[in-house]
Formats: structure tokens, sequence, C-alpha cells
């Protein structure tokens, strides 16, 4: 944990008019610094393995949405074949 000093007091440093307190943005933590070469890596490849999860979901929600609209479809007509099919019979008695 990075300590401040305790006469840092918060200065606007954005345009977007943001307040932050210099020692303790993400930047200037150790670990930030030093820029390990696996760490980044890894997050990396936590970053691809989000993207590839998100787009397989989104495939399969739209691949379910042709397939439930062409259901609906295959339904519809499906019905009014019975119906007519119905109407058929009743005037060939």
């Amino acid at each position: 944990m990075i300590e401040c000093a305790a006469d840092a007091v918060p200065t606007l440093r954005c345009r977007l008019g943001r307040w932050e307190y210099p020692c303790l943005t993400m930047e200037n933590t150790p670990v930030q610094r030093s820029g390990s070469a696996v760490g980044t890596l890894g997050k990396r490849v936590v970053a691809w393995l989000v993207v590839a999860a998100a787009a397989v979901i989104a495939l399969k929600l739209i691949i379910g949405a042709v397939m439930g609209f062409v259901t609906f479809l295959l339904t519809i007509v499906l019905v009014v074949g019975v119906v007519m099919g119905v109407i058929w019979a009743f005037r060939h008695l």
C-alpha cells in the first residue's frame, strides 16, 4: 500500500473537472511501474477470453432468435394449413 504525504491535497488535474489524488492513482503504484511481461500477457489473455466469451454468447443469442422466428413462421404455416384442411373437409361432407 502506498502512503500519501500528510500535506497531499487533491488537485484539479483533468479538463473534465475531476478531482484526483496523484499519489493514489494506478499509474503510480509499484506494480504498474514495473511493467511485468507476464502480468501484461496474463491481462491480455484474460481480456481475449472475455471478448471470446461475449462473442459466443452474442452468437448463441442471435442464432436462437433466428431459430425461434423460423419456428414461429413454420407453426403459423402449419396452423393455417390445418384450418384450410378443416374448411375443405367440411365443404366435402
